[in-house]
């Protein structure tokens, strides 16, 4: 990767390994993508309704509102 440090002076990054997905992840961010973006469509699906189920809004029980 190359870019610029807060000076302005130019910069090399070069990783392998956990470093290199470290770097390409920040970069997909820059990018605007997202994780799960780069999933397979069926496992993406799995994650995003495994989401939004734990997004939404529990029910109350008649304790709940008992306790209110």
């Amino acid at each position: 990767m190359r870019g610029f440090d807060a000076a302005g002076e130019p910069v090399t990054v070069e990783g392998t390994g956990l470093l290199a997905r470290c770097l390409q992840h920040e970069t997909d961010h820059l990018d605007g993508y997202l994780y799960i973006d780069r999933l397979p469509a069926k496992r993406r699906k799995q994650v995003l309704a495994a989401y939004q189920e734990s997004t939404r809004p529990q029910e109350s029980t008649k304790a709940d509102k008992a306790s209110l």
